[in-house]
This record gives C-alpha cells, structure tokens and sequence, in this order.
C-alpha cells in the first residue's frame, strides 16, 4: 500500500470502469537501460541511477477491472463510502475497510458480499476511526483505529482475534500505522510537538517511525522524517490548517524484508530492513518541475471547488498567505508489488491527468513506466492482479481489481 494513517488510504462500471486504468503494452528500449552505478558507504548500500527511463515496461493490464465493489451496486452491502484500504486474501476473497459504517467487509472473489466485521463505538469489536493496515500469515487482518488507539486483529472467519495498544516500555502510545511488514512488525509514526508553543508559518509534520511489534511494543525510531508540510494560521480564539500547495508528503510502503521511506524533497528512497537498519539509499537524476503562478492559481480553485461556496472566499485568503516551494516534490506515492519491484509516482500536480509510474526491480534497477488514471489510488500489487480504488463518473466509491499479465 501506498501510505497507511487515520487518514485512510486514497485509492465502475462500464467505460468509466475500463478507462480506469491505462497501461501501455510495449517492452523498455534502450532508455529503458539507465546507467546505474552501485557502492558501499558505510555498509549501506548506494544505488545511483543516472537517469529516470521513458519506456513503458512489458507488462499488461486487463481493459476493464475484472472486479468492481461499489460503484452503483445495487446491493447496499456492497455501497462504499470513505475506503480507508483494502486487500486480496489468499483464498481471492477481497477485504475492504468502510470508513463510513465502520465495518470491515469481507467479498468473495467475484465481489459478492459474503460477510462483515465492526460497527461504531468504542467497546470490543467496535471503530471510532477505522483503517485496514494489512493482512497477516493465515489471512486474519490487522486493522488500527486512530479514535481508540488500538489495533484489532480479525480472524478469516470475520471475527475478533484480539486487540493490542502500542507501548513503549510500560506506557500506551499514540501511534498511527504507515506500512505492514508481510507477517509482522508494523511501521508506526508517533506524533511530535511543535517545540514550543505553535505560531502561524509552515510546519513539515516531522515525526519518529517505529518498527512496532504485533504485541504492540515499540522499538527504538528508525529516524525522524518529515510527513507533510502544512500552514498553520493561529488567529483570534481560532486555528486553521491547509496543505501546502505542492508541499512535500512522506510515503512509506513494505514488500519482503525492506521498509521504503520517501519524502519527495528529492529523488531519494530509503530501505530499511525488519530490524530497522538501513541497508540501502536509492538515488535518481529527476529534476523536480518549477512551481509557476498558474499552477498556484489551479491549485487554489482546485481545492475550492470542495468548499461550500460562502466558506471559499476566507479559505482564499488563507491561501494566498502561503509562500509555495519554488519547485514540486520530486516524486509522488510509494508501493511495492508481490515481487518486491518499487513502483515510484513521478509527481505530477493535480488534475493534470494520468499518473506515470517508474518500476524499479528489488535491486533498484529502472524496469520501465507504468500509467494508471488520475485520481486512483493503488493499493495492493499481486503477481496477477492490481487492486485500487477511486471514484466513479458520479462521484461513487469503488474498489477494482484488475488483471495483471507479466
């Protein structure tokens, strides 16, 4: 998965379904085969790419999603409202986390409902903010939920394994999931203070990574990273946040034995391996894109369009007392595919289209380009499958799984 947080995770039918995801089926050319150069600093490994390829890489995508949940199904066990993640079992059975209802809702393989798991509240069984981390061994999930601070486990069978908080030696913790280890630890973030008391300007989110077991202890922080950057606006009796217009954002996703960490201030991935050493620095020659006037303009509008319309001239304002990075991240989204490839997001602003999507093998060698839809999150890469989730021509949410053919 891309990122996992209380957030959620940002992730049809007919030809807005088929159109949902493009890829271009033809093998990687020449610049396809960038120049990489690999050292040894320290014993972490250094993997220099000369040179981001332009070349699609082999590997085909069914037209249409071979599966739809949601969308305008006509069973209301099958409506969608705030995914926050979801995953392919073993037995092909599809998990997804309905924010919305709170339920964590078991599919069969041909999307039909076959089962359900949760409600609102605060007791056993029950979510105040509910998102799916990731399957564990056996096909059980491990689910986190911000409101309670806690992670549940749910059994195959759609009930309650157990629950576990995160400590840190003898006391609870506050502590949001990024990304699953395949059968455990958990990579967590803590939260942080300000370092004093909080003044208007902008704020990256900088915040400790854990590695957490599944009994909930937290070891020592892999290393502080920047998260998001923010614009904090105290006013008289009142604060206001927003998202820096293409401010950085951290992604973190796990495949194997390798945690990967990026934060987009430059073309520089970070590997960790499950006792949180870090073994590896993927490095690209990308220059990221200049941040022009007309790309704040857009932005702005942009964000707008989802603000009633007496709210939109304050939140104007608020925006244009922010002074935008001079130039974009230099990539998008992580996420890592059953094979251990790290498919990286080039970062694109919103609203400019298709994502493009640069492959790079378990040894940080660049594969070739992928292109998937805008504004659909990929969540999970099987051998033969891509599942994602987005929403349809009238705004209802989906979740697809696509064929997959290497």
């Amino acid at each position: 998965m891309a990122s996992v947080g209380p957030e959620g995770m940002r992730w049809s039918t007919g030809a807005a379904a088929g159109a949902a995801l493009l890829l271009t089926a033809a093998c990687g050319g020449s610049s396809g085969a960038a120049d990489v150069a690999v050292r040894d600093s320290a014993g972490i490994e250094i993997v220099e790419v000369a040179g981001l390829p332009t070349e699609p890489v082999g590997w085909r995508l069914s037209p249409e999603p071979r599966v739809v949940i949601g969308g305008d199904a006509a069973d209301e066990r099958s409506e969608l409202y705030r995914v926050s993640g979801a995953a392919r079992r073993s037995d092909g059975k599809i998990v997804v986390a309905n924010g919305g209802t709170m339920e964590l809702r078991l599919f069969e393989a041909d999307g039909t409902p076959a089962g359900s798991f949760g409600r609102s509240g605060g007791g056993p069984g029950e979510f105040g903010m509910l998102a799916l981390v990731g399957l564990l061994p056996g096909d059980s999930a491990l689910v986190h939920d911000a409101r309670n601070r806690r992670f549940t486990v749910v059994t195959p069978e759609m009930t309650l394994g157990r629950s576990f908080e995160a400590v840190r030696g003898n006391s609870p913790a506050v502590a949001f999931p990024v990304a699953l280890f395949p059968g455990g630890p958990v990579a967590v973030r803590t939260a942080t203070g300000f370092g004093g008391p909080p003044t208007t300007g902008v704020y990256d989110g900088a915040a400790p990574v854990h590695l957490a077991g599944l009994d909930g202890w937290l070891r020592d922080s892999l290393a502080v990273f920047p998260m998001r950057q923010s614009y904090l606006r105290i006013g008289e009796g009142s604060i206001n946040i927003l998202s820096v217009p293409f401010g950085t954002e951290a992604s973190f996703t796990a495949a194997g034995d390798r945690l990967h960490v990026g934060t987009g201030e430059r073309y520089e991935v970070r590997s960790f391996d499950r006792d949180g050493e870090l073994v590896r620095i993927l490095r690209a020659a990308a220059t990221p894109r200049p941040v022009r006037d007309e790309d704040v303009r857009a932005h702005i509008d942009r964000a707008l369009e989802r603000l009633p319309e007496q709210a939109r001239p304050g939140q104007r304002r608020l925006f244009e007392e922010i002074t935008p990075p001079e130039r974009m991240p230099a990539y998008g989204g992580l996420v890592a595919d059953s094979d251990a490839n790290l498919w990286v997001e080039r970062y694109a602003p919103p609203g400019e289209g298709p994502a493009t999507w640069t492959v790079f093998d378990p040894a940080g060698r660049p594969l070739g380009t992928i292109t998937t839809a805008e504004d659909m999150d990929v969540l999970e890469i099987g051998e033969y499958y891509l599942l994602g989730t987005g929403t349809d021509e009238l705004d209802r949410p989906y979740v697809g799984m696509w064929g997959l053919e290497r």
